[in-house]
């Protein structure tokens, strides 16, 4: 009887060493597990600040852009400077530090920014972020719609070049002033707002949150000659989104109240445009040519209509504010000098859809267009149907073999001065940057610019 007592007394002994071997594991590992859990807990939160860190010393930037204010920065160079804030605390002995590199030495500023958080434990997280700032501009593209930006037909082409350089010189003449940077933009969040058909875009689409262009046989990119179909991706962006304000007309004393459908107008030379303020509609017929020889500002309350021709001297330079249609037509507005802000035209109505701005024939043309309610249609039928310059419209249409030139000048055209995000990216693996020093820092944002 003791000894079955004894051996049933060990096998519960037995049971119980096991069952606590068991509990030890299950809690061993349970702990193990929420220890991990907390780790990843904490990195996942320390990653997150050091983002804010990183964003926060961009924010550092823009203030010493917009007031001009580089006092608490190290000046590296012209327009070149560096800031290093260590003195962030989050308490418990985890602190924080930013280090910020701005080059405003060029047309476009360039800023990168690494925010750093540390423990007393010796954990650590590291975030780096880039972005670069343009210049803000109503023609920051070469085509700009609140709606949508449509092309028919087989020849469609968008590309650009600059115009401090001479005229558009393309490829196939064996020229060298073009380049891939022919931007169509559209504000509208509707589906295909772009729709290039089969035609080309040399440079870039930007569309609405979330929206690709409509690209059946034709192509966005940088490619050339351009490939069958489709689109770079790095091509395309929806994110675009722009303020197009309303057209203003200049409050001038009028020399004229009646423009002439022929002969010469303007001054050579002169540093003050003559100014025409008409009332009613105008039309050149095709046998009148209307030559502009200097400075003028043309107001009319009205529609326009071009059968002959209008020509610019290289002396003359035009803007027209017409409140109604206008068609540009025949032999339509010849800018000799081949500078398009020579020649802006802004369509003043502020009625949606109220206003059609149209211009077609053979010839090249240079110009602006500025009509945030109108229509603007270009058509460049025969084979030698150029345009050069920018439009912006509530919606654009091209037609036939219409070839548009973006002119990148434009971009410092009616520009206030003020910056806007260009581009921005989080940087990571590869990509990162060497914040050692200054020259680390220079070498490579010169490298990862140069890769964009």
């Amino acid at each position: 009887m003791r000894e079955f007592e004894k051996r049933r007394s060990g096998s519960v002994l037995i049971g119980v060493i096991i069952m606590a071997i068991i509990v030890g594991v299950v809690a061993g590992n349970y702990l193990k597990s929420a220890s991990l859990e907390y780790k990843l807990s904490r990195q996942t939160v320390y990653m997150q600040s050091a983002l804010n860190l990183a964003e926060a010393g961009l924010e550092e930037a823009f203030l010493g852009i917009e007031k001009s204010d580089w006092s608490t920065w190290t000046r590296v160079g012209s327009g070149v400077y560096y800031k290093n804030i260590s003195s962030v605390s989050f308490g418990d002995g985890t602190t924080g530090t930013v280090k910020v590199y701005i080059d405003s030495s060029g047309s476009e500023s360039v800023l990168v920014s690494e925010g750093t958080v540390a423990d007393a434990l010796g954990n650590s997280a590291t975030k780096q972020v880039f972005i670069s700032l343009s210049v803000r501009s109503l023609f920051a593209n070469g085509l700009t719609s609140k709606d949508s930006i449509t092309f028919s037909g087989n020849n469609v082409v968008v590309d650009s070049y600059d115009s401090t350089l001479g005229p558009y010189d393309g490829p196939s003449d064996g020229g060298t002033n073009y380049s891939n940077e022919g931007s169509v933009a559209s504000t509208s969040v509707v589906t295909e707002s772009i729709g290039i058909g089969n035609g080309t875009v040399y440079g870039y689409a930007f569309t609405g949150p979330g929206l690709v262009p409509g690209v059946r046989n034709g192509y966005i990119g940088p490619t050339r000659p351009a490939p069958i179909r489709g689109y770079d991706t790095d091509y395309v962006s929806d994110d675009f989104t722009s303020d197009i304000p309303d057209v203003v007309i200049p409050s001038l004393t009028a020399d004229y109240s009646v423009v002439p459908d022929g002969g010469t107008i303007g001054v050579a030379g002169a540093s003050v445009p003559t100014v025409y303020d008409m009332t009613g509609n105008f039309r050149n017929d095709s046998s009148d040519v209307l030559e502009i020889d200097g400075p003028v500002v043309i107001i009319i309350d009205g529609n326009f209509s071009v059968r002959g021709e209008i020509e610019i001297t290289e002396y003359g330079s035009a803007e027209f504010y017409i409140s109604g249609d206008a068609d540009f037509g025949g032999n339509g507005v010849a800018n000799k000098s081949d500078i398009p802000e020579k020649l802006m035209i802004y369509g003043t109505s502020t009625t949606s859809g109220a206003q059609t701005i149209s211009v077609h024939g053979n010839g090249q043309a240079s110009f602006v267009v500025y009509a945030p309610y109108a229509e603007v249609t270009m058509n460049g039928g025969g084979s030698s149907g150029e345009m050069s310059g920018a439009v912006v419209a509530e919606s654009i249409r091209m037609t036939g073999n219409a070839n548009f030139h973006y002119d990148v000048n434009l971009k410092n055209l009616d520009s206030d001065g003020a910056k806007q995000l260009g581009y921005w990216r989080e940087l990571k693996g590869n990509s990162r940057i060497d914040f050692t020093s200054t020259g680390t820092i220079a070498t490579g944002l010169a490298a990862l610019v140069a890769g964009l």
